[in-house]
């Protein structure tokens, strides 16, 4: 949650890797929202983190309207192939 608090005035941070960390849904959703006005990171790993379909769809909304994060890691989650065809969708 401070992670989240702290990214939301970040202006410095480029690069993020949360890799192998018990991330889960309300983590992800916490970065999505944090991360929705936030021009700053370009890098955000994610792989391993227990992620599922609510988590991958709050980051694929935050991405709607962050164009600076370029790079965004989801391997080795718990996400189902709707959900993955949804996000990837959402990309183009």
């Amino acid at each position: 949650v401070a992670l989240c608090e702290a990214l939301k005035v970040n202006y410095t941070l480029k690069h993020i890797d949360l890799n192998n960390s018990e991330i889960r849904d309300e983590g992800a959703i916490a970065l999505g929202t944090a991360l929705k006005d936030n021009h700053c990171l370009i890098t955000l790993s994610l792989a391993i983190c227990q992620i599922r379909d609510a988590g991958v769809q709050a980051l694929g909304e935050m991405l709607q309207t962050n164009t600076t994060l370029t790079y965004l890691e989801l391997g080795a989650n718990i996400i189902t192939n709707i959900t993955a065809d949804a996000f990837y969708k959402s990309l183009n």
